[in-house]
C-alpha cells in the first residue's frame, strides 16, 4: 500500500517555505518576545477550579505521604523491559485486571501552583544548565531530510532554529524517540531537547507509566507540574482488552476526577472512570511552557526511561506555539470562538491571529481535553487564550471511557476519526472504484474480529457509524473492510531476536486467548524497523490512503483495540462504547508522515509475540 504513491516533492517544498517564512517571522519577533516577557509575568496555574464543581475533587495530603504514594506505585513501571516476569501490568489497553479502590481524602480548597525560578521575567532568569540541541542538527537554518522506503521519498522539516527562547517546532513535526544516529535519516528527538530544562517554567504530562525518580532527574523539582496519571492501587492495562476485547483492567475506583496536592509545586490529577476494573488512563501528552511559546508533544512514549533511550523506538509529533497576549488577569473561565471583548477570533479579532477550521478546532479540543481529563479550568484557558494555533494542521482525537450518545458521540474514538475522514477525502467517501488500504503499527492487540475492523475501516475512510461490533452482520458488498487492512505488529521470533531479547518487550502485548479468538489473523504483517533491525517498537501509527494517493496519518497512545477506538452497535448506531483515556493527532498524509518500518511489508511467520498474564499465555 505504501508503495508508489504520487511523488509528493512540490507539496514538500511549499510546505518547508512555510516553515521557513514562519521561523524567519518568529525570529524577527524574538525581541518583541523578549521585552513581552520582561512586562509581563507568566501565568502561574492553580489548582483551584469553579467550572466544574461536580467534576473535579480537590484535595490536599501531606508532601511527604503523597510523594510516597506517587513514587510507590510508579517506580517500577508496569511491564518494564528489565522485568521480564513483570506482566500483570503490561502497557497498553486492558486486562483481566482487579478492581482498583480509591482512598478516601477530605476535600479542601488547594494553593496555587508556586512559580518556578524559570518564571521571572526574562531578563533577570539564569539559566540552570546549558541546554541540549534539540536533533542532532546544528544548522540554524531550515534544512530537510530525505529518506526513502521501497520506491516513495518523503522529507522532513528539521527545526527552524536552536534558540532556547524561540519556538523550535512552528507547523508540526513528527520524530522517533530514539537517540539520534548518524546510520538513520529518520529525524529524532530526545525528551530533555524537549523539556529544554534551562527555560521551562511550568508543564503537565499525562502519562500511563511513570519513573517519578527518573522524571524529576529530567524536569527538576522546582517547575511546577500537573501530573495526569491512572489511579494507583491497582493494575493498569494490558493487551487484551476490556471493552469489547473481553476482560478488564487499569483504572478502578469508580470515579469522579481528582486532584491530589502535592506541596506547592505539584499537582496528580486522576481523570474519571466510566467504573471500577474497566479500561485505562492511557494518554501520553506534554504541555510545556517556555517565555515565548508552548510546546505540546503527542506521543506514544511513556515518562519511563526505555521509552526515550532507544531501548524502545516510539513516535512523537511536537508541535509549538507562538505566545500572542500577555496574560490577561480577571479573564473569563469559558473558552469558546468569542475573545474577552466580544470579537469572533476567526477573523483575527481581540487582537488574535485569525484562525482556520482545522487549527481553530484542534485549540479548542486542546483545551476541552484538559478540562474533561480533570485538569483545573485555568490549565486550559492558560492554553486556549495565549497562544497562536494558526499554522497547525494537525486534527486531534480523543478517546474517554463511557457510552456516549446523540452528538457527543462524534467527539471520540474511530467516530470522531470519521469525522475527520470526511474532510480529508470529501463527502463521497468512497465508490465501488476506489482502493482503501490501511496499515496500522501497534504495540498492543485484542481479539481482531473482523466485524469490528470492517467497522473501522468504513469510519477510516468517513463513513461514520458503521458496523463496528461484534454483533455485525456482513458488511455491503465492494466497500473497503478487512481484506485492506495491514496490522504491524511484532512474532514471536522477530522479539526473541531483538537486541533485548524477551526482556525488553514487557509492553508490547498480546493474550493468547485474544489471538485465537481472533478471526482476521491474515492481516498481520512482522514488524522490523527501517533503520534499526534488531530494535522493538512501542509507536503507534496509522496510515490510511485511497487509490493510492492522498490520505491521513496518525500517530499517538491509540492502539489497535476495542477498549481505545471505541464499539459501535451493529443495528441502531447512536451510541459509541470506550474503555480507555487515548490522545493521538491525524494529520494529511503524505504532507506529513513517517515510515519507520520496511516495506514492502511481510505475512507475519508463525505466532506473534505473546505475553502471559491473567492466566493466560
Amino acid at each position: 500500500m505504501l508503495n508508489g504513491l504520487p511523488d509528493r516533492k512540490k507539496l514538500e517544498q511549499e510546505r518547508l517555505a512555510r516553515v521557513a517564512a514562519a521561523a524567519a517571522a518568529a525570529a524577527a519577533a524574538s525581541s518583541a518576545s523578549s521585552a513581552l516577557v520582561s512586562a509581563h509575568r507568566p501565568v502561574v496555574m492553580t489548582a483551584t477550579t469553579t467550572t466544574k464543581p461536580s467534576a473535579t475533587n480537590t484535595t490536599t495530603t501531606t508532601r511527604a505521604a503523597a510523594a510516597a504514594a506517587v513514587e510507590g506505585s510508579f517506580k517500577r513501571p508496569r511491564g518494564a523491559p528489565s522485568s521480564p516476569n513483570n506482566n500483570n501490568n503490561n502497557d497498553d489497553d486492558d486486562d483481566d485486571g482487579d478492581a482498583r479502590r480509591r482512598r478516601p481524602r477530605t476535600e479542601v480548597e488547594s494553593a496555587p501552583l508556586a512559580p518556578s525560578s524559570s518564571s521571572q521575567s526574562a531578563s533577570t532568569a539564569a539559566p540552570k544548565r546549558p541546554t541540549a540541541a534539540p536533533t542532532s542538527s546544528s544548522s540554524t537554518s531550515t534544512t530537510s531530510t530525505s529518506f526513502s522506503t521501497a520506491s516513495t521519498a518523503y522529507a522532513y522539516a528539521s527545526p527552524a532554529s536552536t534558540s532556547a527562547l524561540s519556538p523550535l517546532y512552528l507547523g508540526g513535526h513528527l520524530a522517533l524517540t530514539s537517540p539520534p544516529s548518524s546510520h538513520s535519516p529518520l529525524p529524532s528527538v530526545t525528551l530533555d531537547a524537549l523539556l529544554q530544562r534551562a527555560h521551562l517554567q511550568r508543564c503537565v504530562l499525562a502519562t500511563f507509566q511513570l519513573d517519578h525518580a527518573w522524571l524529576v532527574d529530567r524536569v527538576g523539582d522546582d517547575v511546577p507540574m500537573y501530573l495526569v496519571l491512572p489511579r494507583p492501587g491497582g493494575r493498569g492495562g494490558g493487551g487484551g482488552g476490556g471493552g469489547g476485547d473481553g476482560g478488564g483492567g487499569g483504572d478502578g475506583g469508580g470515579m469522579e476526577a481528582e486532584v491530589v496536592v502535592v506541596g506547592r509545586r505539584l499537582r496528580v490529577v486522576y481523570p474519571k472512570m466510566k467504573s471500577p476494573g474497566v479500561g485505562c488512563m492511557h494518554v501520553k501528552l506534554l504541555l510545556l511552557w517556555f517565555p515565548s511559546f508552548l510546546r505540546v508533544v503527542v506521543t506514544s512514549a511513556n515518562l519511563v526511561p526505555y521509552d526515550w533511550d532507544g531501548t524502545l523506538e516510539n513516535v512523537a509529533y511536537v508541535e509549538d506555539f507562538p505566545r500572542i497576549v500577555p496574560r490577561r488577569r480577571g479573564a473569563q473561565d469559558d473558552y469558546d470562538e468569542t475573545d474577552d471583548d466580544g470579537d469572533d477570533d476567526k477573523d483575527g479579532g481581540g487582537g488574535n491571529p485569525p484562525l482556520d477550521a482545522t487549527a481553530r478546532e484542534f485549540r479548542d479540543d486542546l483545551g476541552w481535553v484538559l478540562d474533561e481529563m480533570g485538569c483545573p479550568g485555568d490549565v486550559a484557558r492558560a492554553v486556549v487564550r495565549d497562544f497562536d494555533f494558526s499554522r497547525t494542521q494537525a486534527s486531534l482525537v480523543c478517546s474517554k471511557p463511557g457510552a456516549h450518545t446523540a452528538d457527543s458521540r462524534h467527539r471520540f474514538g474511530q467516530l470522531r476519526l470519521a469525522a475527520i475522514a470526511r474532510r480529508t477525502f470529501g463527502a463521497a467517501a468512497w465508490s465501488q472504484r476506489d482502493r482503501v488500504e490501511l496499515t496500522c503499527m501497534t504495540s498492543s492487540l485484542g481479539a481482531l474480529k473482523r466485524e469490528w475492523v470492517d467497522g473501522f475501516v468504513a469510519n477510516a475512510v468517513g463513513g461514520g457509524g458503521g458496523p463496528s461490533s461484534g454483533r455485525t452482520k456482513t458488511k455491503a458488498a465492494n466497500t473497503p473492510g478487512a481484506s485492506d487492512v495491514q496490522v504491524v505488529f511484532p512474532s514471536k521470533a522477530t522479539v526473541a531476536a531483538s537486541r533485548g531479547g524477551v526482556d525488553s518487550a514487557g509492553t508490547i502485548t498480546w493474550n493468547r486467548r485474544m489471538w485465537e479468538a481472533s478471526t482476521c489473523k491474515d492481516m498481520l504483517r512482522d514488524c522490523h524497523l527501517l533503520h534499526r533491525p534488531r530494535a522493538l517498537s512501542h509507536s503507534k501509527i496509522i496510515i490510511c490512503t485511497k487509490n493510492g494517493d492522498d490520505g491521513w496519518f496518525y500517530c499517538g497512545s491509540h492502539n489497535f483495540t476495542q477498549s481505545a477506538w471505541g464499539t459501535v452497535p451493529a443495528v441502531k448506531k447512536d451510541r459509541i462504547t470506550i474503555s480507555n483515556w487515548e490522545l493521538g493527532v491525524v494529520l494529511p498524509f503524505p504532507l506529513f508522515g513517517l515510515i519507520p518500518f520496511k516495506t514492502p511489508l511481510q505475512k507475519m511467520v508463525g505466532e506473534p509475540h505473546f505475553v502471559q498474564w491473567g492466566g493466560g499465555q
